[in-house]
C-alpha cells in the first residue's frame, strides 16, 4: 500500500470512532485499539482479484430464498421419520396427523417461495450461470410442492430427495458466483458449502429409504432377513437424511452471510485509502467470519 492514511469513513471495530484521516499503523484515539485491527474486519483485501459480477443483490436474494425453500422443503422427509418414531412409541395417531399436516404446509410455502424467487428475482438473461438456476430451480421446487400435496407415506421420503437434488444443482452456480464475494463465506473453516456433498448424502438417504420401503412391502415373502436389511437401510436413510438436514441448515447460514455481504459490502483497499470512491449511499458494515 502506497498510501498509509485512511481516506474513507471507517468506524473503529471496538468503539465506533471514525478513523478517517488516521495513519493505518496508528491507534484509535478513543479506545486505543490498533487501526489495523479495524481494517482487517472492514476491508476486503481480496476483492480486487474477483471477476466483475452484475446483479449482486438480486442474486444474493435468490440464493437466500432457494436455501430457505430447500431447508423448509425437507419437512416431508422429517415427517416420515417422525411418523416412524411415533409409531414405535405408540403415539396417538391424531398427533401424528397434525404433525404431518403442519409439515406439509411448511413444505408447500417454502417450495413456492423458492420457485418464485428463482423465477421472478433472477435477472432475465441467457447467461448460463443464471439460466440454469432459473430452469432447474423452478422445476425442482414446483415438483417438490406438488409432492407435498399428497399424503405422507414411506414413499414420500425417497421421492422428495429427487427435487432436492435438482434444487441443489440449481443453487451451485449461484454460490460459485457470489460466495467468493462474501468475506465470512470465503474464510469460514467449513466454507465452500460443498453442494456435491449434500447431493451425495441426499441420494444415499433417498436410495436407502426407497430400498427399505420396498423390502417392507415384500417382507412377507422374504422373511426375517428382509426385515433385518430393511432396518439396516432405515438406519442408513435416517443418518444420511440427518446429515442432509444439517447441511441445509448450514446452507441457510451461508445464504445469510452472502445476502448481508451484498447489502453491506466491505470496503476495498482502494476505497479505504482513497484511490477509488465508493458509490453514493453505499454503506459498510463490520462483518466478521466465525
Amino acid at each position: 500500500m502506497n498510501e498509509t492514511t485512511i481516506r474513507h469513513p471507517l468506524p473503529c471495530s471496538r468503539c465506533g470512532y471514525d478513523l478517517e484521516g488516521l495513519a493505518a499503523r496508528g491507534r484509535c484515539p478513543e479506545c486505543g485499539q490498533a487501526v489495523l485491527d479495524s481494517l482487517v474486519t472492514q476491508v476486503d483485501v481480496e476483492s480486487a482479484t474477483l471477476a466483475p459480477t452484475t446483479a449482486i443483490r438480486r442474486t444474493s436474494t435468490v440464493i437466500f430464498l432457494i436455501a430457505l425453500g430447500a431447508f423448509g422443503g425437507s419437512s416431508p422427509f422429517l415427517a416420515v421419520l417422525l411418523t416412524r418414531v411415533g409409531n414405535a412409541l405408540a403415539l396417538d395417531a391424531s398427533v401424528l396427523d397434525s404433525l404431518a399436516t403442519t409439515l406439509r404446509a411448511i413444505t408447500t410455502g417454502s417450495t413456492l417461495i423458492g420457485a418464485l424467487g428463482a423465477l421472478l428475482i433472477l435477472p432475465w438473461t441467457r447467461e448460463r450461470n443464471i439460466l440454469r438456476p432459473r430452469i432447474l430451480g423452478v422445476f425442482g421446487f414446483l415438483m417438490w410442492c406438488a409432492l407435498a400435496q399428497g399424503p405422507m407415506s414411506d414413499a414420500t421420503a425417497p421421492l422428495s430427495t429427487l427435487p432436492l437434488i435438482v434444487v441443489l444443482l440449481a443453487l451451485a452456480p449461484l454460490l460459485q458466483r457470489l460466495g467468493p464475494r462474501c468475506h465470512a463465506y470465503r474464510n469460514a473453516r467449513a466454507t465452500a458449502q460443498r453442494i456435491d456433498g449434500l447431493v451425495i448424502s441426499t441420494a444415499i438417504a433417498g436410495a436407502a429409504s426407497l430400498g427399505s420401503a420396498l423390502l417392507d412391502a415384500g417382507s412377507m415373502s422374504i422373511g426375517g432377513l428382509g426385515e433385518d436389511i430393511s432396518l439396516f437401510l432405515t438406519i442408513i436413510a435416517t443418518a444420511a437424511g440427518g446429515l442432509t438436514v444439517l447441511g441445509l441448515a448450514y446452507l441457510m447460514l451461508n445464504a445469510i452471510w452472502i445476502i448481508r455481504a451484498a447489502g453491506h459490502p466491505l470496503l476495498t483497499v482502494d476505497e479505504a485509502f482513497g484511490t477509488q470512491a465508493r458509490a453514493p449511499g453505499e454503506q459498510i458494515s463490520r462483518e466478521t467470519h466465525p
